[in-house]
C-alpha cells in the first residue's frame, strides 16, 4: 500500500490492513440504561428498513433482541405514541419525527444558517445543502433545492458515506486514528451500512480517500465529481467555529448537463466562500440565553397502568433526548433534570447512555444533541 502523507492539518490515520480482524465493539459504560439502548436500537432498525411495516419477529432478528424484549419495547413505544400497532404489524408514528426535530432545533443550524443557504441557491440557481459530521458520514440538516431535477435527491436528515460526498473529505480531515480505523472496519464488515441513504463504497480505498482528504485540506474545498451518482457534481467548503473546528460544510450541487466539476468550482466557489464566511460570522455571535426546557411526559401514569409491560427507563431516556432539543446551546445536567422531572442520578444515567450511543455530545458541563 503506497504511503500518502497528509499535511499537518490532517493527522495520518493508522489504518489497519484488510487482514486485521474487526475489533470487538466497545462495551457500554456500567451506568448505561439497557432499556434505552435497546429501545433506540429498535427505533433505528425500523427507521432504516425500507419496509414500512415490521413484525415483532422481524425486529427481533434485525436487532438480535429476544422476542419478549421486543414486545415490551414495542408496547412502551406504542403507548408513548412513537409507534403504531396495525394488526400484527408495527409502524412508525408521526411522533417519531420528534427525534430528528429535536436535533435540528437543538443545533440551531437550520434557523441560523438556513436563510444564507437559500440566498446562495437563489443567486447561483443551483441546489445548496448544509451537512454536519455524523460518525462515518455527513448528514444533511438544510436543503435548498433549485430548478432542475437531479438524478438522485436527498432529504433533510439523510446520511451519506464520507467517502462518497464532498463534505465527507472535509470532515475526515479532523478524524483521529480511532475514527479512521472504525471507518475502514465498518466498510469491510458492513456493520454501519444500513443507515446510509446510498451505500458506501463497495471496495474500501483508504489511500484514495486519504488523498482526497489531503487535497481538500490544501485547497480549502472538496469536490464530488460524480462520487454518488453519474452526472452529479458538487463543491463544498467548511464552516468553522471560533476554535477552528469544522461545525458543518456548505455545498453547491449541480449536474453535468450544466457543469463539470471544474466549471462548477469556477461558477460557485467565490460566492460559496463568501457565504461560508458569513456563516462563520453568525456562528461567532453571542448565543441567546437558553430557553427554559419544556417538561415532556415521563410516562409515570402509563407505568402505573401497564406495570412491568411498560419500560419506564426507556420513556425517561426518550424524555431527556427530546428535552435537549428545546433550545440551542446545550443544557447542564441540573436543567435537564428539572425539565424532565427526573432525579439528577436518573437524568445523568440517561445522558451517559445517550452520549455513549452518539446521540448526545458534551461541552464541559453542558450536554447537547
Amino acid at each position: 500500500m503506497p504511503e500518502v502523507v497528509p499535511p499537518p492539518s490532517v493527522p495520518p490515520p493508522s489504518v489497519p490492513p484488510p487482514s486485521v480482524p474487526p475489533q470487538e465493539p466497545v462495551a457500554g459504560p456500567e451506568e448505561s440504561v439497557g432499556p434505552l439502548e435497546r429501545g433506540l436500537a429498535l427505533l433505528h432498525a425500523m427507521a432504516v428498513d425500507p419496509a414500512v411495516r415490521q413484525r415483532p419477529s422481524d425486529l427481533a432478528r434485525a436487532t438480535g433482541l429476544a422476542r419478549s424484549t421486543v414486545d415490551r419495547i414495542a408496547t412502551t413505544l406504542v403507548r408513548l405514541g412513537y409507534l403504531r400497532s396495525d394488526g400484527r404489524d408495527l409502524v412508525l408514528a408521526p411522533r417519531a419525527a420528534e427525534f430528528g426535530n429535536a436535533y435540528l432545533a437543538g443545533s440551531g443550524l437550520p434557523e441560523l444558517l438556513g436563510p444564507l443557504a437559500v440566498e446562495l441557491a437563489d443567486h447561483l440557481d443551483e441546489s445548496v445543502s448544509i451537512a454536519v459530521p455524523d460518525g462515518d458520514g455527513a448528514r444533511f440538516v438544510v436543503q435548498a433545492t433549485r430548478r432542475r431535477a437531479m438524478a438522485v435527491s436527498f432529504r433533510t436528515g439523510d446520511l451519506l458515506p464520507a467517502e462518497r460526498c464532498a463534505p465527507g473529505a472535509l470532515f475526515a480531515a479532523e478524524w483521529d486514528d480511532d475514527r479512521w480505523a472504525a471507518w475502514l472496519r465498518h466498510r469491510e464488515d458492513g456493520e454501519a451500512d444500513d443507515g446510509f441513504a446510498v451505500p458506501p463504497s463497495s471496495a474500501p480505498d483508504p489511500v484514495g480517500f486519504l488523498e482526497r482528504v489531503r487535497t481538500s485540506g490544501v485547497r480549502g474545498r472538496s469536490v464530488d465529481d460524480q462520487l454518488i451518482e453519474p452526472g452529479l457534481v458538487a463543491v463544498a467548503v467548511p464552516v468553522r467555529d471560533t476554535s477552528g473546528a469544522t461545525v458543518c460544510a456548505v455545498s453547491v450541487v449541480s449536474h453535468t448537463s450544466r457543469h463539470d466539476a471544474d466549471s462548477l468550482e469556477g461558477h460557485a466557489l467565490p460566492r460559496l466562500r463568501e457565504t461560508a464566511r458569513e456563516m462563520e460570522r453568525r456562528l461567532a455571535l453571542p448565543a441567546a440565553p437558553p430557553a427554559a426546557l419544556a417538561l415532556p411526559s415521563s410516562g409515570r401514569r402509563l407505568k402505573e397502568e401497564l406495570g412491568s409491560g411498560f419500560l419506564q427507563s426507556l420513556a425517561r431516556g426518550l424524555d431527556v433526548l427530546i428535552a435537549l432539543g428545546a433550545a440551542p446551546g446545550g443544557h447542564p445536567l441540573a436543567a435537564v433534570a428539572r425539565a424532565t422531572g427526573l432525579p439528577r442520578a436518573t437524568a445523568r444515567r440517561a445522558l451517559i447512555t445517550l452520549r455513549h450511543l452518539g446521540y448526545v455530545d458534551a461541552d464541559g458541563e453542558r450536554f447537547r444533541l
